[in-house]
């Protein structure tokens, strides 16, 4: 599962709303427009090992799809539910910096914002 992934439309990713040591939290739309769709990335860091979860909540006209990276190889992926689903990701992860992707499964466009949260302990 060490894949690389293609650069994004966006420059770098967006540093995630720290609200704890270990609470995350992003907000965001998915636009239309760009060739193989749109993406967003997200960053946080993790001062120490956890566990917990990381939580894409979209519209109900989303197929959300996030990914984990760190040092650009993907670490978990999830793309378990169907459009108007929340995709759960569980995982553990030592500590270090970490990208979320977050993108549509078929490319569709969001109009209510989406949320990210990453509650790891």
């Amino acid at each position: 599962m060490n894949q690389q992934q293609p650069a994004s439309s966006q420059q770098k990713p967006i540093a995630m709303k720290k609200e704890g040591t270990s609470h995350f939290t992003a907000t965001g739309y998915v636009n239309n427009g760009l060739i193989g769709a749109d993406q967003n990335w997200y960053e946080f860091e993790l001062l120490k090992a956890a566990t917990g979860t990381i939580k894409l909540e979209a519209g109900n006209e989303q197929d959300g799809v996030l990914a984990i990276y760190q040092n650009g190889k993907l670490v978990k992926q999830s793309d378990f539910y169907l459009r108007a689903d929340d995709e759960l990701l569980s995982i553990s992860l030592p500590k270090g910096k970490y990208q979320i992707q977050v993108k549509d499964a078929n490319g569709y466009a969001s109009i209510e914002p989406y949320k990210l949260t990453v509650d790891m302990k």
